[in-house]
């Protein structure tokens, strides 16, 4: 039986405890996905070329080459990627600098964790010359004891790098640690290497919901229904 949340009745009684919280920026904590998975359609619009719907969903996985490829051979662009993307670093800084908000909930979880001493960490693919300034306007740095990017570690979320360094500088064990996260990616990495993993659900990873509904320890719509399973450790 389900709660009108969508949280089962057995997901309430079986609670997940947790001494240290792992977070996701983009997708997880900030709605800021969208973003990301425009940046070449807003590029094309710009240069006056109407990109086929739902490009990005179909490209922005691809590798440098599959994309240079694929803008050269189907809108002409000799220098493809490059020359789209040379715009991406000031439209990256001004959003995160003037639009990126929260997900809703999402931070008072964060203060909520805060107020019940779960040490948290924030692991994320983002640079920090980009989301530090979303982080100071939001006034959410704060509520990190570690913030960590996968090029401090050298490795994307296909390796469990950034999670590993994360945890070991909170001080805890990997069986007192929970990953928040959206990627699909990401979530299968944490799986594979032993974390307790909480899926958030995020529009841009709609075609793989069902897997990371399966994948993950628990999945959640939304942040007022981790409440409901989540029992930070004494």
């Amino acid at each position: 039986m389900c709660t009108d949340n969508g949280v089962s009745e057995s997901n309430r009684h079986d609670r997940i405890r947790l001494k240290g919280a792992i977070f996701d920026l983009d997708g997880t904590i900030l709605d800021s996905m969208s973003m990301w998975r425009t940046l070449l359609e807003d590029a094309l619009l710009r240069k006056g070329i109407s990109p086929e719907p739902f490009m990005s969903l179909n490209v922005w996985a691809k590798n440098e080459e599959f994309k240079e490829a694929y803008l050269s051979e189907r809108y002409g662009f000799s220098s493809g990627l490059k020359e789209l993307s040379a715009e991406f670093p000031d439209r990256i800084s001004s959003f995160y600098k003037e639009k990126a908000m929260p997900k809703p909930g999402a931070v008072e979880f964060l203060s909520y964790l805060k107020q019940s001493g779960v040490k948290i960490a924030l692991a994320t693919a983002t640079p920090l010359k980009y989301m530090e300034s979303a982080l100071d306007r939001l006034d959410i740095k704060r509520y990190f004891d570690v913030i960590l990017t996968t090029r401090d570690v050298g490795k994307g979320k296909s390796s469990p790098d950034v999670y590993d360094v994360s945890r070991e500088r909170l001080g805890v064990d990997k069986d007192e640690a929970v990953i928040f996260e959206d990627a699909n990616y990401a979530i299968n990495t944490a799986k594979k290497n032993g974390y307790t993993v909480i899926a958030i659900d995020d529009y841009w990873q709609f075609r793989k919901r069902q897997e990371n509904m399966s994948l993950a320890d628990r999945f959640i719509y939304n942040w007022s229904e981790v409440y409901a399973f989540i029992e930070p450790a004494q």
